[in-house]
């Protein structure tokens, strides 16, 4: 029985780590939803490595939209599973924040193919620093490329990469494979409406068969003798109605006609 369990737990595990890898690294432009980037081939998993740079000594790893290959080193300062990390010397270590902290912004607002901006960590300066990864637009870059890293304060950082990844990927809005499947209110109220009924024949069914023992067959109908009498109360109703319609109309017109007198 416990390896049973184990087994199932593993397979849990598995399933979540199929699920963590398979997330989409997209971003869709706020004021411009027809375009987005995907950066999900940029993605560095072992035996690759990390993204990497170097600036007056600092050396950063970074990894885009995931954590890093290489774990940070065992470093006062560093948190493990982080999207990218920087040292200094052997025993300086600062990190970027946690991968759910990752946010996203263009480049050039005005000009949306010069890439898009990945932004790592916190403003607070503590163990946790800052880093804006801009994803420069190069149509001609078969493979990412790392072309600096720089800081102005040692607490916001900054690093360069030329990607094909990095170009705006443009939808047109006749497109239909993409986008959620929208369905009208009148849809959505017959879905209801089926469903509602389906809930009502099987729960009532069953209650008949359990509670009031009736026979399987058309017994098992809940309100059998409501609905055997529907028609002819709807008819009764409608020719109540064109009744009462009538006498209405006709009263108006004789009131019509003794106003003109």
């Amino acid at each position: 029985m416990k390896g049973k369990k184990m087994w199932i737990m593993i397979g849990i595990c598995v399933m979540m780590v199929v699920l963590v890898s398979g997330q989409d690294c997209k971003y869709v432009v706020p004021f411009n939803p027809n375009i987005h980037y995907d950066l999900s081939s940029m993605k560095r998993t072992s035996p690759a490595q990390d993204y990497q740079a170097e600036y007056t000594g600092y050396k950063l790893n970074v990894n885009i939209c995931a954590t890093t290959v290489s774990a940070p080193p065992d470093h006062r300062g560093c948190q493990e599973n982080t999207p990218g990390y920087m040292t200094y010397g052997l025993y300086s270590c600062n990190d970027f924040g946690k991968l759910s902290q990752m946010h996203w912004s263009v480049l050039e607002p005005s000009n949306l193919a010069a890439g898009v901006t990945l932004i790592y960590g916190t403003s607070e300066c503590s163990y946790t620093r800052l880093l804006k990864v801009n994803i420069h637009c190069d149509p001609t870059a078969e493979t990412p490329r790392v072309i600096s890293a720089s800081t102005a304060d040692s607490c916001t950082w900054t690093m360069n990469i030329n990607a094909r990844a990095g170009c705006p990927i443009e939808v047109s809005a006749d497109d239909s494979d993409d986008g959620p499947l929208l369905i009208s209110v009148g849809w959505l109220l017959i879905i209801l409406l089926i469903a509602c009924v389906l809930i009502y024949l099987v729960c009532g069914a069953l209650w008949r068969w359990k509670v009031k023992g009736a026979e399987i067959g058309t017994d098992l109908i809940p309100n059998k003798e409501f609905w055997k009498d529907l028609p002819w109360l709807v008819k009764d109703g409608m020719v109540y109605s064109y009744h009462k319609t009538f006498f209405c109309i006709n009263h108006t017109r004789e009131r019509y006609n003794d106003l003109r007198k």
